[in-house]
């Protein structure tokens, strides 16, 4: 070999080993990120082919059974499927389906001829029985449920807790309970047969309770299980007055003489008890609409809970057209019927008739919402109604609501449309709200609203000097000896208001004054104040809540709760003591205390801006979360209590309150 050959080779071989240029691993990265998206891609769009597919064949299986009311988070997840949906009212649900309420939600099933409710914090699966009986059963694997079965057959419904399967005859009532502890059954109504894990059998009555330990062995422990009312039950009020709820007991391992202490509240946690009462075995509560909670002690021991919901049928009273109204038009027009809307309804009927008694009635309409459009009216006199109407799982029966009465002329002239009403209340234009800018003149920390439980809370702010005497002396009637203010407390605590002129950085105004000593003790003590609408005042924020004291003579002005009503939310300053104060607004489709409102934090002695827009509200955590309805609004509330913390003495004043 020559040496020109040898140089070659010693370079071929040299530059075999000289390590791959930078370019050459880019090009390789590149091309695995490739293939590693499009695999991904084409995983995805497989599983979206399947997952579509078997939605597609669900539609093809019959249905067990159906979602008929269903509260907050409920999820169901396919038998062969790995990702969970949401459920709504009227979902159907098939064998092998899994179920899962979350915290503050519930669910209720119609199957067969039976009615499951499924509590918060449970998890249930639905199949098909294997022994050939063509019952659907029901696995309980932790949280509790209750089954209510018909009167009139068997309701086809089974349960299976721990490996013990529960038949209900015709006509029962369970509850039952499983987790961490073991199991609980109590037969509330009615009678079930109980087959062992060993394929043996045992009945078990009315009143009659199990109570079994992780091991599956049998515990005799203090029980109490109530008979009446049944689990999770539903009434409806015709009336104004509270409906008589009958509580009945039977107890086990206990001293049948010995009382138990039955307490109703407005809320699960109990912070606001309104009812309580003793007896041996049975007990008699009034209470207005709403949804309640109770529960059954002996002596520190909770042996039984639950809830129930009271609706109020009376509530859905016409309200537009107004009473004796008159509509004059020259050609043909609509007519808006409006009404009270019920809460838990299905649905309402209207009937409006030329004849005060409705007998024969011109219009029947059946709607699912509170309001009804009529088109080519003839002119008279007309008087209508409407009759609300809930699902067979409400005890009870509704009326209609009082006749009202409004008057359609025709008229030969063309004329615009209107709707007249002697000593109706005319309330003035409100203004578009205009961007707020603060402008601090002097260096001070800004009043900051605390977050309670959601980040929209309104910006509190320095209070603006110098402000143009038309801006500062903004009152609109609300702070005034007119309005209507009432001090609002528990049983310990005090309150006091004063309404008066003073002068702030200069300038006279007109101040309420809210004055409060909240007792130390009870997570359930408040004070503070209120303008809120007379009936709703006396009925649900006094006559529903428990040891509620107020003062104030002044009848409420009613058109200011209107202007709040017809408002998008609300202006106001505050000088304070540095303590929070809760800004809540009542309304009257929330039945446990937890309206809607923001915890705002003062400074002690500056002054700052409140602006609370009507969007940006909040409700308590522990309570049941709807959607706020400006057209539901009773009234406002400055309020000191356990949501804003700490015991004592604490003062607010508040000025130059306004609309928008």
């Amino acid at each position: 070999m020559s040496a020109a050959e040898t140089v070659s080779t010693e370079k071929n071989d040299s530059n075999a080993n000289l390590p791959q240029k930078p370019y050459q691993r880019k090009w390789f990265a590149d091309v695995f990120v490739i293939v590693f998206c499009v695999s991904g891609a084409a995983f995805s769009l497989n599983m979206f082919r399947l997952d579509l597919f078997q939605s597609i064949a669900s539609q093809n299986k019959k249905p067990m059974g159906a979602v008929t009311v269903k509260y907050n988070n409920v999820q169901r997840r396919f038998s062969d499927r790995v990702l969970w949906s949401r459920l709504t009212v009227e979902s159907p649900v098939y064998s092998g389906d899994l179920i899962r309420v979350a915290e503050y939600s519930s669910a209720t099933l119609n199957i067969n001829d039976g009615v499951v409710d499924i509590n918060e914090n449970s998890l249930i699966r639905i199949r098909a029985s294997s022994d050939g009986e063509g019952r659907i059963v029901i696995d309980l694997s932790s949280g509790s449920l209750s089954i209510t079965g018909s009167d009139a057959v068997d309701s086809g419904i089974a349960l299976n807790v721990m490996g013990r399967v529960i038949a209900p005859s015709a006509g029962a009532t369970l509850s039952a309970s499983a987790g961490e502890s073991g199991m609980t059954l109590q037969v509330n109504k009615g009678s079930v047969i109980i087959t062992e894990e060993d394929g043996q059998s045992r009945s078990m009555e009315a009143g009659e309770a199990l109570i079994l330990d992780t091991e599956g062995v049998e515990r005799a422990a203090p029980a109490a299980v109530v008979t009446l009312p049944r689990p999770n039950a539903r009434f409806i009020k015709n009336s104004a007055e509270p409906l008589n709820i009958r509580f009945a007991w039977n107890v086990i391992n206990i001293d049948q003489r010995q009382p138990l202490r039955l307490e109703i509240a407005a809320g699960p946690n109990f912070t606001r008890i309104v009812r309580t009462a003793e007896g041996i075995d049975f007990s008699n509560v009034a209470l207005g609409a709403g949804i309640w909670y109770w529960r059954l002690s002996y002596q520190d021991a909770v042996l039984s809970s639950g809830q129930f919901t009271i609706a109020d049928a009376a509530m859905s009273a016409p309200a537009s057209p107004i009473q004796d109204s008159q509509f004059s038009y020259q050609e043909n027009m609509p007519v808006r019927f409006e009404w009270q809307p019920v809460e838990g309804v299905s649905y309402y009927i209207l009937e409006a008739g030329l004849t005060p008694d409705i007998i024969y009635p011109s219009i029947t309409r059946q709607t699912a919402i509170a309001s009804c459009v009529e088109s080519n009216m003839e002119a008279g006199n007309w008087y209508w109604h409407v009759k609300p109407v809930f699902s067979s799982l409400y005890e009870g029966a509704t009326a209609f609501s009082q006749v009202s009465s409004f008057r359609i002329e025709k008229i030969d002239e063309p004329a615009a449309i209107v709707q007249t009403v002697e000593n109706l209340p005319v309330m003035p234009a409100q203004p578009e709200p205009e961007p707020i800018a603060a402008v601090i003149h002097e260096p001070a920390k800004p009043v900051i609203p605390s977050v309670s439980s959601l980040p929209q809370t309104p910006v509190l702010l320095p209070e603006e000097k110098n402000l143009p005497p038309d801006v500062s002396a903004i009152s609109n009637g609300f702070i005034s000896s007119t309005a209507g203010w009432k001090t609002l407390h528990d049983s310990s605590s005090k309150s006091s208001i004063s309404i008066d002129r003073e002068r702030i950085d200069g300038m006279e105004k007109e101040v309420l004054t809210i004055n409060v000593t909240r007792a130390a003790g009870e997570s359930s003590r408040w004070a503070g104040a209120t303008l809120t609408e007379e009936a709703f005042f006396a009925k649900v924020l006094i006559g529903q809540t428990k040891n509620s004291k107020s003062t104030g003579t002044t009848a409420t002005d009613i058109n200011l709760i209107q202007k709040l009503v017809n408002a998008n939310g609300i202006r106001f300053k505050v000088l304070g003591d540095g303590k929070k104060w809760r800004v809540y607004f009542a309304t009257s489709d929330i039945n446990d205390g937890a309206y809607h409102g923001v915890t705002i934090t003062t400074q002690n002695g500056q002054v700052g801006n409140i602006d609370i827009s009507y969007n940006k509200m909040n409700q308590p955590d522990w309570g049941r979360k709807i959607r706020f309805n400006k057209n539901n609004l009773k009234g406002i509330t400055f309020e000191r209590s356990a949501d804003t913390g700490g015991a004592g003495a604490s003062s607010i004043k508040i000025f130059d309150f306004e609309v928008y």
